[in-house]
C-alpha cells in the first residue's frame, strides 16, 4: 500500500501496521508468539488466558496473551532499535546485560535487556 491509496481510517491503520511490521496475520507465524504456548502463560498467571495475538510494536514485533476481561495479560515485544536509556524509575538488572532493567508499574512489571542494537520487553499484569 502506498500513501496515495490511503482514503479511509481502515486504510490508514493498514498502512501503519505495514510500516510497523505488525500487519495482521496468524499469530503462529509471529516468532514472538511462538516463545510460549497458551497453556504455559495460563499456568504462570494462574488464570484462563486467550490465544496469542500479534501486538503492535514500533520498529519491531510483539505478541500478547490476555484474559477475556483484560484483567490479566502478558506482553512480549522485540524491537530492532536501542532504547534511549533506562526507563524512568527503572532499576538496573545486570544479569540481563549492561542495559538490563526491571521496572514496577502501579499494576504490572516490566523487564528487558538492551544490547544497544535491539532489545526485548516483557510485561506482566494480573
Amino acid at each position: 500500500m502506498v500513501a496515495e491509496e490511503v482514503r479511509t481510517q481502515e486504510d490508514a491503520k493498514k498502512l501503519a501496521d505495514e510500516l510497523s511490521g505488525n500487519a495482521p496475520g496468524k499469530a503462529g507465524s509471529n516468532p514472538v508468539c511462538n516463545l510460549f504456548r497458551q497453556a504455559e502463560i495460563a499456568k504462570y498467571l494462574g488464570v484462563d488466558i486467550g490465544p496469542a495475538e500479534n501486538r503492535n510494536v514500533p520498529n519491531g514485533i510483539g505478541c500478547s496473551w490476555t484474559t477475556k476481561d483484560y484483567e490479566s495479560w502478558v506482553g512480549i515485544s522485540m524491537y530492532g532499535v536501542a532504547l534511549p536509556g533506562l526507563p524512568k524509575r527503572a532499576m538496573s538488572l545486570p544479569a540481563f546485560g549492561a542495559k538490563g532493567y526491571v521496572l514496577r508499574h502501579v499494576d504490572s512489571w516490566e523487564t528487558g535487556p538492551d544490547d544497544g542494537n535491539q532489545g526485548i520487553v516483557v510485561q506482566v499484569y494480573g
